[in-house]
């Protein structure tokens, strides 16, 4: 056979359609020609063509062109991040990404902990709205809450005697007040009086008032010592008619009274009543007065 026809054209030979680890390079070397096997075929810097400067465009006008060999960085939120006027061919190492890198990091952490605090924020619309309905609730109420304000202050604008009520029990009375409690606390079970009568006030129930602090404040002026009269005027507070919460004498001089100070702080359960009373039927001058008002709930 002649040599001619064992020669096989490449054109001729099957095509492949991949490549194996078990498959063979053919190779030319200084010392011959090699079979290689593609296993062992390293792709690396030393065998493959880079990019030729003359095929990098790099602008011609403007700032970029006067940074067209170099980095350009761009602070944001301190992290150094390449901008799109840093030279196309530049060659980058991790240091020149890293600015890059760590903002994805933040921001994704930043997100990450947004969306772990939804709930938190969605719980707290919630009570929000909750508590602006209670305070809508409170406003559509006809002037009786809880909160209402049961506070008031009665006076004399003239000499008035006590209501005779029993032996050793005379019960003061006032005859005009400039802090009337049925104007800011509208419901039935407060009763409040402090003129045709003794003067009392008996707090609202439990459903419609809370165990309070009271301030109690007044000023009692006895009328002059007349023959026939004690010298001592005990003038007390009381709570349920029995209960005495707070006490005095005016002192007397020359056959006169001086003013009585109340200044007195109790707990006042719902329901409680406060009376004024008085050991003797002596008159109380005119500019007497006596208050109570709220300092905080029980």
């Amino acid at each position: 056979m002649a040599i001619e026809d064992e020669i096989i054209n490449i054109a001729e030979l099957d095509v492949g359609t991949e490549l194996l680890n078990t498959d063979k390079l053919l190779i030319e070397t200084n010392n011959g020609t090699r079979l290689l096997d593609f296993k062992d075929f390293v792709i690396g810097p030393d065998n493959i063509s880079g990019v030729r400067e003359d095929q990098i465009e790099y602008p011609q006008v403007g700032e970029a062109a006067a940074n067209s060999t170099s980095s350009v960085w761009e602070s944001i939120t301190g992290f150094n991040v390449l901008t799109t006027d840093t030279s196309p061919g530049v060659r980058t190492a991790y240091k020149d990404l890293s600015g890059g890198i760590e903002l994805s990091k933040f921001n994704y952490n930043a997100i990450a902990n947004i969306a772990s605090l939804t709930a938190n924020w969605e719980d707290a619309a919630s009570q929000l709205a909750s508590v602006k309905q209670d305070i809508i609730d409170v406003g559509n109420t006809t002037g009786v809450t809880v909160l209402s304000a049961v506070n008031f202050r009665v006076f004399a604008n003239d000499n008035l005697f006590p209501i005779k009520t029993g032996t050793n029990m005379n019960h003061i009375q006032f005859n005009d007040t400039n802090r009337n409690p049925e104007t800011t606390h509208t419901d039935g079970s407060l009763k409040f009086r402090f003129k045709a009568g003794s003067f009392y006030i008996t707090y609202p129930d439990e459903s419609n008032w809370s165990k309070s602090w009271i301030l109690f404040t007044g000023k009692i002026l006895a009328s002059n010592q007349t023959a026939g009269f004690s010298t001592s005027f005990n003038v007390s507070v009381r709570r349920n008619g029995t209960d005495e919460i707070t006490t005095g004498i005016p002192l007397v001089k020359n056959g006169k009274f001086k003013s009585l100070l109340i200044n007195h702080v109790e707990l006042i359960d719902p329901g409680d009543t406060i009376r004024i009373v008085a050991n003797d039927y002596q008159k109380i001058k005119a500019d007497s007065f006596f208050s109570g008002f709220r300092i905080t709930a029980g």
